[in-house]
Formats: C-alpha cells, structure tokens, sequence
C-alpha cells in the first residue's frame, strides 16, 4: 500500500513539473543580430634586402612591403615583428616611407655587430602584427612571402684590395676624342671604389671636304678649310689669291686735228631734174679729221649721194647742210626746175 502511494505522489510530481514548464515567461527581452563570421583578409609580407652583396662592415638594409594594404590602415600600426629560426626584427610605424610604400629596418650593423663570410637566407618567415593602442587590425590576416627564399651575402675582399664587380657594369668617366683616348671604369659593388679601368681608343679625325670659309677680295686673300667631321678641328687650310683689280688705261687719245672753217662756194645752185652734181666747199686747215655728214631739208626734192654729190629728184627747193662732228657746219640752197 506505501508502494502505491509513493508511486502515485511521483506522478504527481511529474505531471506538476510538465505543466509548470508549459507556462509562458513574461519578462522583458531585448532582440540583436547574430553574429557573422568574417574571414580576415589575408595581406602578402614582402621581405627584401637593399642590396644582394655587402661588405662585412656595411649596414645592412631590410625591406618589408605590405601587399594590398589600405594606406589609411598603416597608420594603426605599432609595430611588427618578422622573425625566423635565425633572425627577428622588429619594424616600427616610424620607418615606413610612403614614397616607396615599405618598411625599411636596420638588421644587421658590422660596426656594433660583428659579421661573419658567407651567405644569410631568410625562410619560413613568419610575420605578426600590433596595432597601436585602441585601434583593431583583426580584419587582417599576414602571411610572409617566402615562397621564394631571400638572401644576402657577406664578404671581406676589400680590405685585402679584392673588389667585386658586376660583369658588364663598365661606366664611361672620360669620353674618347679624335686626338685622346677615352677611359671607362668599374666599381665594387661592396665598397664603391674603383675596381679597375680600360682604355676607349680614340677614334681620329674624319676629314671633310675643302670648302671655301672666307672670298677673295681686290684687298684681302681668301681661305680654304677642310674640317674634321667628328671634332670640328681644323685640319688644313689654304690661301686663296687677290682679286686682280681691272687695268685702267692711262694712255691718252691722240689729238685729232678739227675744221676750224668751213663754207661752200656758191650760196644757192639751181640744177635740172634728174640730174646730179657735185657740191664743193672749202674747209680749213684741209687736213682736218673730223666727220663730216649731209643733210637735205626736203630728200624728196633733193636727194643726198656719196662724196658730196647732190641729185634733183623732183621741181622745189631744198636745203643741204654740211656738218662735222665737231660741230662746224655751213648750207646751200639747191633748186630743182
């Protein structure tokens, strides 16, 4: 009979419980957006040396580049801290340079730090990332790109006068010219002295063609030059002659012996049609050599012949003059009936 009781009070107790647990919960709830899970962006590491061969008591320059990253973010950065099995280095917000967009550290120090030969090659990197007090960068994930090894190496020829020089990295510091020989030289790489040098053979004039620079004249001899194609040196030169000035003639003309007289005989002459005559005149001195020249004021009536000689062409009047060319002259009158 106790059994059954105790049996019937714990259903009892059950059913209560159930039914308890059915009642609605009346307090005040305030409802959010569940959380989504955001993937942070993964941003590349990029590490380099500033150069692939150092002397042993040179500084050696790290680069680090952040891949893709927000310029804006840059600022957020305290630090960051890249290391390996062999090295760590801490790169600060004060050694970015926004001109080339990367970190720039200095590793290693052969003055502080002493250096061995040999080779240093950075591998499985790894990269991690402050942020400055306040600010969250966890929406970035930093991977080192080590994919492909770098290194550096480290020697110490110089102080035994042993330079390292690139093959073909020869620079010109004197320019070879028709007359010199021209100088190139290379440096070490390590160091910067020059390593050594070779001559550039001058290369010799290259004659131009023979020009004439300056004419002759009645007072001043010319020049000729030929002038080296390369240089413009003057190689030759040449004088050219004078002018020759015309030759004046200085010899005097002889005198001629000129009429001072001169008159015909008759002052009027009547001749017949169709028929001719002779003029006479006197002329003094009769030596005289000036010209003398006829004309006929009316050649239709009186025509003019040779040597003096006058012939009636037609009835009229006509008058002849004779002249010389000194400027003597004396008339007649012809009539032609």
């Amino acid at each position: 009979m106790k059994r059954v009781k105790m049996l019937l009070v714990t259903m009892l107790c059950v059913v209560m419980a159930f039914g308890a647990a059915s009642v609605p919960v009346s307090a005040e709830v305030i409802e959010v957006e569940k959380p989504v899970p955001v993937k942070p962006k993964e941003i590349s590491v990029e590490l380099s040396f500033s150069k692939r061969v150092y002397h042993l008591n040179e500084k050696v320059i790290l680069n680090l580049k952040l891949k893709d990253f927000p310029e804006e973010d840059i600022k957020k950065i305290d630090k960051i801290t890249v290391g390996d099995d062999e090295f760590t280095c801490e790169f600060t917000s004060d050694d970015y340079d926004y001109n080339s967009n990367q970190f720039s550290v200095i590793k290693f120090d052969g003055t502080s730090t002493p250096l061995e030969k040999g080779k240093i090659t950075i591998t499985n990197a790894v990269c991690l990332v402050t942020a400055k007090q306040g600010e969250d960068l966890s929406k970035y994930f930093f991977i080192c790109d080590t994919e492909k090894p770098i290194s550096a190496i480290f020697y110490d020829n110089c102080a035994d006068n042993i330079h390292t020089v690139y093959k073909d990295n020869w620079k010109t510091t004197k320019k070879a010219t028709c007359t010199e020989d021209g100088l190139e030289v290379r440096r070490c790489i390590i160091c910067g002295q020059i390593a050594d040098s070779r001559i550039i053979p001058k290369k010799g004039h290259e004659p131009g063609e023979l020009y004439v620079c300056q004419q002759p004249t009645y007072d001043e001899e010319g020049e000729k030059w030929i002038i080296c194609n390369k240089c413009n040196m003057l190689l030759y030169s040449e004088k050219i002659p004078k002018l020759q000035r015309p030759q004046q003639n200085t010899k005097q003309p002889n005198k001629i012996i000129t009429t001072s007289k001169l008159n015909f005989k008759k002052k009027s002459i009547t001749i017949k049609k169709g028929k001719s005559i002779k003029l006479k005149y006197t002329r003094k001195p009769v030596n005289a050599q000036d010209v003398l020249s006829w004309k006929s004021s009316k050649p239709k009536v009186v025509k003019i012949l040779k040597n003096g000689k006058v012939k009636g062409i037609k009835k009229g009047k006509s008058v002849i003059t004779l002249k010389t060319s000194t400027g003597k002259k004396t008339k007649v009158k012809i009539i032609v009936k």
